[in-house]
């Protein structure tokens, strides 16, 4: 990790003097908590909290069976919002259940607090990224080599555009320009602006298509059929080394002197405009590089304020494991496959499925002026790497394309 960094960022109080425990606040959500599930039929017969920056963890053991419990939740977050307590119940076992809530005073996570933990700076993942800290304050960290897509979805306001920052963060304290490219996609123009300066270090140039940041519907559509054509060169490359992945191809590459592959971050802020515009010509590309990339390094991070089934399409879901979902105002289940980010809080508050189980996790923030100081000090320290792509040849999308589209997609409906 890049130690020499770390002064870039803002520290809080919080990050001085811990969290501050109001013991008045935790005994009467205790005590609402206990008889909200006594009224629900469900006895509790321990509970014990823990405190977080936004929401607090009360662990309560049970005797009641477990689908009785999943048979009432709906109604206990019913009644528990009647309390003005935005709650989510967590079930990880048979007798243990946990309710998130979120509390009275809520702490900014700053990214400081989570660059600079033990986990992320001894973190032996390909892609770590720091997203911020669960409800018992630990530093959550995905590896996005392995998830290896992420679909972002929720309202305005609430958080998503604050979430590609931290990852985008995350990743610049951890990879050389050397190891790693972006590729930012924004129709709205405003969103990646911050990072054009990196054009020589961290953005991947794509042949045809001048300013670093794409923002134009149909330079969107023939950048990411370019990625294709790259992605088919990778596997012809792996195939010659005879390498399964892009670890086994760059461990060679150095042994041997050879030119390493970077690996390559799609990262498209609302996605949903191109695809109302031009939903069959780039989603095509899109789940191409979904079902194909991990393996020679290129990763997809799509994130979306309208989570239709329009915008967030059978085809994009079946390829693309890592959600978060942040608060909605129509039910999350387009997003998660499951309700639940309709209570979150805002303003961070995010609920992660990697496809094994979903957590809530409150969002570490990242200030305009910590990523000016970022970018300014990788342009005058780091040295640059240009790395540079064929361009897309083919005017048009083949119709083999849309056809293997439909295939995956009755596959994955399997």
């Amino acid at each position: 990790m890049k130690t020499q960094m770390i002064d870039l960022l803002k520290v809080y109080p919080v990050d001085k003097n811990g969290l501050q425990i109001d013991e008045n606040e935790f005994a009467k959500k205790h005590d609402i908590i206990e008889n909200v599930l006594h009224d629900c039929g469900i006895v509790a017969t321990y509970i014990k909290a823990t405190v977080g920056h936004r929401c607090s963890l009360f662990e309560i053991k049970t005797s009641t069976p477990l689908d009785i419990i999943k048979a009432r939740e709906s109604r206990i977050l019913r009644i528990l919002s009647a309390y003005t307590l935005s709650a989510h119940i967590v079930i990880p076992n048979e007798n243990t259940i946990g309710i998130e809530v979120v509390n009275n005073k809520m702490e900014i996570i700053s990214m400081y607090s989570v660059i600079n933990s033990q986990a992320f700076k001894e973190s032996t993942m390909e892609l770590p990224v720091a997203l911020g800290r669960t409800s018992i304050n630990s530093v959550y960290m995905f590896d996005l080599a392995k998830m290896p897509h992420l679909l972002i979805g929720g309202a305005t306001g609430q958080g998503k555009s604050n979430c590609l920052h931290t990852i985008i963060t995350s990743l610049l304290y951890q990879k050389n320009p050397d190891e790693l490219k972006f590729l930012f996609i924004d129709p709205k123009r405003v969103e990646y602006t911050l990072y054009e300066d990196l054009v020589n270090h961290y953005l991947l140039k794509i042949p045809g298509i001048e300013k670093p940041i794409v923002t134009d519907c149909d330079k969107a559509i023939y950048a990411l059929n370019s990625l294709v054509e790259e992605m088919d060169n990778r596997y012809r490359l792996l195939v010659e080394k005879h390498c399964r992945n892009i670890v086994e191809y760059n461990k060679k590459a150095i042994e041997k002197g050879l030119e390493k592959l970077p690996y390559i971050v799609v990262m498209i802020d609302e996605y949903g405009d191109f695809m109302m515009r031009a939903g069959k010509m780039i989603e095509p590309p899109i789940a191409r590089i979904a079902q194909k990339g991990r393996a020679v390094g290129m990763h997809l991070i799509l994130a979306t304020q309208q989570p239709s089934v329009k915008i967030v399409t059978r085809v994009i879901k079946a390829n693309i494991p890592g959600r978060i979902a942040f608060r909605t105002e129509i039910e999350s289940s387009t997003i998660l496959d499951e309700r639940g980010a309709e209570v979150l809080s805002g303003k961070g508050d995010l609920l992660i499925s990697t496809g094994e189980k979903t957590e809530r996790v409150q969002c570490a923030f990242v200030d305009m002026s910590e990523t000016e100081k970022i970018v300014e000090y990788i342009v005058k320290n780091e040295q640059p790497c240009p790395y540079k792509i064929k361009g897309f040849k083919n005017d048009e999308l083949k119709p083999t394309d849309v056809v293997n589209m439909e295939k995956t997609e009755v596959k994955a409906a399997k």
